[in-house]
């Protein structure tokens, strides 16, 4: 991974401080102590490491910004619900590619032909 490009990002703009979490006074919170490379560590330490790295650095950045619209066809008497969730900035993400399959983004969605309702949230 090449992690460089996203801290020098951050470096560049602003870093965004957490907002919100509770501090249960148990621990802090894990974060890397030091920089590692794969030829250090076996694949699965290498795994945990990359993945406590990506989040720490993606609780620094700005958060995700997103459209969300609303779409329903009625035919007839029955009626059809669409959700869509077009990114604007991928913010977090970038440190953390695979949240887009959490979140169900349609990065390729294209407005659909007349004939419907938008209803933005």
């Amino acid at each position: 991974p090449n992690w460089g490009k996203r801290v020098s990002w951050l470096m560049r703009n602003q870093m965004v401080p957490p907002t919100e979490g509770k501090d249960a006074g148990d621990h802090p919170p894990i974060v890397p102590t030091r920089v590692a490379n794969r030829t250090e560590l076996s694949r699965e330490e290498w795994r945990l490491y990359d993945y406590i790295t990506r989040h720490f650095i993606a609780s620094l950045m700005p958060n995700t910004k997103y459209t969300e619209t609303k779409y329903v066809i009625a035919i007839g008497n029955e009626r059809f619900h669409y959700t869509c969730k077009t990114v604007e900035d991928r913010g977090f993400m970038h440190a953390m590619p695979w949240k887009t399959k959490d979140m169900l983004f349609d990065e390729k969605a294209k407005q659909p032909k007349s004939g419907l309702q938008r209803k933005d949230q």
